[in-house]
C-alpha cells in the first residue's frame, strides 16, 4: 500500500488512487540510481587530461576534488530521498508533504556547483570558480568560529594567505577571489550555460526557489500541495488535509536527476587524457 502522510493530522495517513500508485512507482525507480551512485567511484583524473591540468595550479584546492565533493553530496542527499520512501511496515510507502524538496534542493545546489565549475568555458574559469568556492567556505568557517568566541585570526590568516598565494599564481586578485558567492549566482549561471532560449535560462533557479519555498514552508506554495477541506473549525476558517504533490516531486526529481547525470559527465569528460584542456 502507498501513503501521502497528513502533516496536519500526524496518525492519518490516506491510501492513494491508482494514478498516484504509478507515480510512487516511477519515483522509486527513478531513484534506483541513487543506489547505484553511493556504490560507484568517480573516474580517477588521469594524467594529462584537463583535470589534471587545473589541479597542478590550484593545489592543494584541487579543481577536480571541488567538483566530485559536489557532486558526492548531491548523490547523499538523493540517496536520502530514496531512503525516505521507506514506510513504516514492509507493505507501506510514505511520502511526505514537504520534506521530499528540502533533499531535492541540497542535491539541486550541489549538483549546480558541480556544473559550475565543470561547466566554466575555460581553464582560467574553472579555476576562478573552484578558487572562489574555497575563499566561500574559509569565510563561512571564520564566521562560524566567531560567534562561538573563538580566535581563529591566526589560523584564518594563514589559510587566507595560503590561498591567496594559488590565486596570485593564476593572476586572481583578492578582490576577484573575495567577490561575495551566492547560490543564485551559481543557479542562473548554470541555467545560461545549459540552456539556449532565454526562458528556459530562468529554468534551474525556478527550480531551486519552488524547493526552497517548500523547505522553508512558504504560504504561496500550499495550493501546490493537494488539499482537502475537511470540515468548518470556526467561521471563515476550515480543518484541511494536506498530502504530498506526488506529480510534482516526480517531475522534480527528474530534471535534477538529468542534471545530475549531466554533471557526471561533465567531470568524466574532463578527467580523461584525450580531451586536453
Amino acid at each position: 500500500m502507498a501513503t501521502r502522510t497528513a502533516p496536519c493530522v500526524p496518525w492519518l495517513t490516506v491510501t492513494i488512487d491508482d494514478v498516484e500508485q504509478q507515480q510512487i512507482r516511477d519515483l522509486l525507480r527513478e531513484l534506483r540510481v541513487a543506489e547505484a551512485w553511493m556504490d560507484q567511484d568517480l573516474p580517477q583524473v588521469e594524467n594529462r587530461s584537463a583535470l589534471w591540468m587545473d589541479n597542478q595550479r590550484t593545489h592543494p584546492y584541487d579543481v577536480s576534488q571541488g567538483i566530485t565533493h559536489a557532486i558526492t553530496v548531491a548523490v547523499d542527499h538523493l540517496h536520502a530521498m530514496r531512503m525516505s520512501l521507506t514506510g513504516a511496515g514492509p507493505d507501506r510507502i510514505d511520502l511526505h508533504a514537504h520534506a521530499p524538496f528540502t533533499l531535492l534542493r541540497a542535491a539541486l545546489e550541489n549538483t549546480c556547483t558541480a556544473l559550475w565549475i565543470a561547466g566554466a568555458p575555460s581553464r582560467g574559469e574553472r579555476i576562478l570558480r573552484r578558487l572562489r568556492l574555497q575563499a566561500k567556505s574559509l569565510k563561512h568557517y571564520e564566521q562560524m568560529l566567531n560567534d562561538q568566541g573563538v580566535d581563529c585570526t591566526t589560523e584564518v590568516a594563514a589559510r587566507r594567505d595560503q590561498l591567496q598565494q594559488v590565486a596570485d599564481t593564476n593572476g586572481i586578485s583578492a578582490a576577484t577571489l573575495n567577490t561575495q558567492l551566492k547560490p543564485t549566482e551559481i543557479l542562473k549561471t548554470v541555467g545560461q550555460q545549459l540552456c539556449d532560449e532565454p526562458d528556459d535560462k530562468k529554468l534551474v533557479w525556478q527550480l531551486w526557489s519552488l524547493c526552497s519555498a517548500f523547505a522553508h514552508g512558504d504560504w504561496w506554495v500550499m495550493p501546490l500541495l493537494d488539499n482537502e477541506i475537511l470540515g468548518p473549525v470556526s467561521p471563515g476558517v476550515s480543518l484541511v488535509r494536506q498530502t504530498a504533490p506526488t506529480q510534482l516531486v516526480l517531475d522534480t526529481t527528474r530534471a535534477i536527476l538529468r542534471l545530475a547525470n549531466e554533471s557526471r559527465a561533465h567531470y568524466a569528460r574532463l578527467s580523461m587524457h584525450h580531451l586536453g584542456p
